[in-house]
């Protein structure tokens, strides 16, 4: 299959089931984002994954790389990924081809509140662990929990061009929820990140 096709050379590109619309469209738009906030999450992966990349900090890497937290870790942001990726399928599917062959189950990894909880319980796990917060944390740290704040961020951003799309279009309620619970999820992990593997303190805004 060649990579390139031509057919979006005039600024127009397809959905599933083959309609065309402008590339500016909401929903290329909103799935553009969610996968942009994808890659940025690989990039967190391929810190956790590599042992031979040279950043900076020696002891918390060392750790960092072994152990059953760095699994877990690596596990649920790889799940996270596929969620991702089914996300952006869903948006880059007209309503009508979802009614038109939700039977043949073509649909069936679409995100759904047992996603969502998933979220919420390793939110409140990773939370329980963590020093309360009583002023805003600057985004940064460690290379991967940087990374993750940045992750943050883009998911705030793809969250707000899914809202903007859903105005003129349908989008599912799952979708809306489980980006709004990422964005939280992504936060915690980046402190717990951040505080179990560097050993410093969370720089604090300096109001």
């Amino acid at each position: 299959m060649k990579i390139y096709t031509k057919g979006g050379d005039e600024g127009s590109t397809s959905f599933y089931g083959g309609k065309r619309v402008l590339k500016n469209d909401l929903l290329v738009s909103a799935y553009g984002d969610v996968d942009e906030l994808n890659s940025s999450i690989g990039i967190t992966l391929a810190y956790l994954t590599n042992a031979n990349m040279n950043y900076g900090s020696k002891w918390w890497y060392r750790y960092f790389t072994r152990g059953k937290i760095r699994k877990n870790i690596i596990k649920q942001l790889e799940n996270i990924q596929n969620d991702l990726f089914n996300i952006g399928f869903e948006l880059a599917t007209p309503p009508e081809e979802i009614n038109k062959k939700e039977k043949t189950g073509i649909f069936k990894n679409f995100v759904n509140n047992n996603d969502v909880i998933d979220l919420e319980v390793a939110i409140d796990k990773m939370q329980d662990s963590l020093p309360s917060l009583d002023n805003f944390i600057l985004p940064t740290g460690i290379l991967p929990a940087a990374q993750l704040q940045l992750s943050r961020a883009i998911c705030r951003r793809a969250e707000r061009s899914i809202v903007t799309a859903s105005q003129e279009v349908e989008i599912s309620t799952n979708i809306l929820v489980y980006i709004n619970r990422l964005s939280d999820y992504l936060f915690v992990l980046a402190r717990f990140t951040h505080i179990n593997f560097d050993g410093r303190a969370e720089k604090l805004w300096n109001k």
